[in-house]
């Protein structure tokens, strides 16, 4: 389990990663020192309201994973997954939300 700051951190980074983009690149695109972001990242520091939510904004963060999946790698991989979803067409999307339910369905009758 990790502790709040370390957790978002390590989704900041994630996203920043998946992006491609450098550290000095977000720092620039959020109007902060890069000193600061690294700190975000590694978790040594808490990130303000303000800075959090164009972090959110920029690198596509769901605020609900986020603040609400388990701070573990589980919340890691859930929030890597969303990005990914965001992608997919809305016909692929709903279908790969049927197909989640029926599996959902099938467990809760089987188990």
């Amino acid at each position: 389990m990790y502790e709040l700051n370390e957790f978002t951190g390590l989704i900041i980074k994630q996203a920043r990663e998946e992006k491609n983009w450098t550290q000095q690149y977000l720092a620039d695109e959020i109007d902060i020192d890069i000193r600061t972001l690294r700190k975000y990242e590694s978790g040594e520091s808490s990130i303000d309201l303000n800075n959090l939510g164009k972090l959110i904004y920029l690198l596509d963060i769901s605020p609900n994973i986020l603040f609400n999946a388990e701070q573990t790698d589980v919340g890691l991989e859930m929030d890597s997954m969303f990005r990914k979803l965001l992608s997919l067409s809305y016909e692929n999307l709903k279908l790969l939300c049927e197909s989640a339910l029926y599996i959902k369905k099938w467990h809760l009758e089987n188990d």
